[in-house]
């Protein structure tokens, strides 16, 4: 009995220990698994967290891309806007320089016109008897100071009158030809319509005179030269009046 006894204590005994040992295989497993659940959670968190930064990074490169995109773009336009606004330039600028060298031109051959006429009226004027000297670089053809007038006085030398009827017919004979709307029948290839305006002038100087009788209100003597010169000349030769503008 007491045999029995002691058997059935060690088995007990064996039991218990078998059943303990598994308890704390069970605990070591149960804390190996908490330990990897938390590593796992861990791991899952860090994931997450590069997840984020990779995708917060693939967008900061996308967008940095598009911008990138963008100011190319921008500068491709700006470059083309800046050719186009070069080449309009240029084309203003080839302009600009044709016209001025039309301008300078045009400016050249009616200087040279005017300088043709003046010749033209100065070798006309010398083959009949009247001599008048000419300025090519101002346009101005003079009279002698003693071809018409005496000191003080506006009437024309009787003994002159023949110089300018003369002069009215040289003149009504070559103005034609270098203005617009002029008869060019008698002008040959000599036709430059330069003119636009002809300016008749007097002029008096600082000689004293006496022995004058003035009507007053006396117009300015200068002035007086003047009308009655160009009168003289259009009652000698009316054609010139046919070239003033109505």
């Amino acid at each position: 009995m007491a045999l029995m006894d002691a058997e059935e204590s060690s088995g007990e005994g064996y039991f218990a220990s078998v059943s303990d040992m598994m308890v704390g295989i069970l605990f070591i497993f149960l804390l190996l698994l908490t330990v990897f659940a938390l590593n796992f959670r861990e791991a899952e968190q860090e994931q997450k967290v590069k997840l984020a930064e990779f995708i917060e990074a693939q967008e900061r490169a996308t967008a940095a891309e598009n911008h990138a995109r963008e100011s190319e773009l921008n500068a491709l336009r700006e470059a083309a806007l800046a050719t186009a606004s070069k080449v309009e330039n240029d084309r203003f600028r080839s302009l600009l320089f044709d016209a001025v060298a039309q301008l300078e031109k045009d400016i050249k051959d009616r200087e040279t016109a005017r300088g043709q006429l003046l010749v033209s009226l100065e070798q006309s004027l010398s083959n009949r008897g009247v001599r008048v000297s000419i300025d090519p670089a101002s346009g101005i053809l003079r009279l002698p100071e003693d071809l018409l007038f005496k000191t003080g006085d506006a009437a024309i030398k009787k003994e002159n009158l023949s110089r300018l009827q003369t002069l009215a017919e040289v003149l009504a004979s070559t103005l034609p030809c270098y203005v617009h709307g002029g008869d060019t029948s008698g002008c040959g290839e000599v036709v430059a319509p330069i003119l636009e305006t002809v300016l008749v002038e007097g002029h008096t100087d600082r000689q004293a005179y006496k022995n004058t009788v003035l009507v007053a209100p006396p117009l300015p003597l200068r002035l007086r030269l003047a009308l009655r010169y160009f009168l003289q000349l259009y009652h000698r030769r009316k054609r010139l009046w046919l070239m003033i503008p109505s």
